[in-house]
């Protein structure tokens, strides 16, 4: 009589139990769906800036930065330098970018430059601001040259805009880090600034950018 009434009670226990199981189960699935595909704080936010750029204008006193009269020049050296630390000739590279009879200075003159050194390749790209991490990340570690409209009242007409190197990506706070010739380096913008003064770029050149990497860009990676 006591063993039946035994197995009875565990009979109860097992009646019971296998519910509430099911009932955790089915709970605990629906935290975890609502954590991957409904909670907001899952994306998180990259703010990575490449170290090592360095900054070249009229804030720097360094003697032999000081050949480089213009942003143009300032940046393609800030660039080239990034890669191949004083490996670079500074004289040179400004001549290049002395204007010659009101000739405009566009990214064909920067293009032009840089394959002249057949140990780098330049791809032009144009890029939304979210797309800007395909070069600004910790793997690539690669700035990006533009020219960017001096303020965002600047009429279509006047065609000089300053270039600039775009080094680091806030997007905890919308920000972009650049090094501007004219403003000094780690210059922060954000993304709604930025937005705007592309928007006084002319179409060819609004969110347009030069990627210029080494062609062994692995083994520099490494370096760096």
């Amino acid at each position: 009589m006591e063993f039946s009434n035994t197995l009875n009670n565990s009979d109860r226990k097992s009646k019971y139990l296998l519910p509430g199981v099911i009932t955790v189960l089915i709970l605990s699935s629906g935290v975890l769906i609502w954590y991957l595909f409904g909670s907001p704080v899952k994306i998180i936010a990259q703010d990575y800036i490449i170290q090592g750029i360095p900054y070249v204008g009229i804030y720097n006193r360094k003697a032999q930065l000081s050949l480089l009269s213009g942003d143009t020049a300032a940046a393609v050296a800030s660039i080239l330098e990034y890669w191949n630390p004083g490996g670079n000739n500074l004289v040179e590279i400004n001549r290049e970018f002395i204007p010659k009879q009101n000739i405009f200075i566009g990214e064909n003159t920067v293009i032009n430059l840089i394959e002249k050194n057949s140990n780098y390749k330049v791809e032009k790209v144009k890029l939304g601001v979210d797309e800007l991490k395909n070069y600004i990340n910790p793997q690539t570690k690669t700035p990006l040259f533009l020219f960017l409209a001096i303020d965002d009242e600047q009429p279509l007409t006047v065609t000089y805009h300053p270039a600039a190197v775009l080094i680091g990506i806030k997007e905890s706070e919308q920000k972009l880090i650049f090094h501007s010739y004219w403003l000094g380096n780690d210059y922060e913008l954000s993304y709604d600034d930025f937005n705007k003064l592309q928007g006084r770029m002319r179409p060819d050149e609004r969110n347009s950018y030069l990627a210029i990497q080494p062609k062994n860009l692995q083994e520099n990676l490494k370096e760096i």
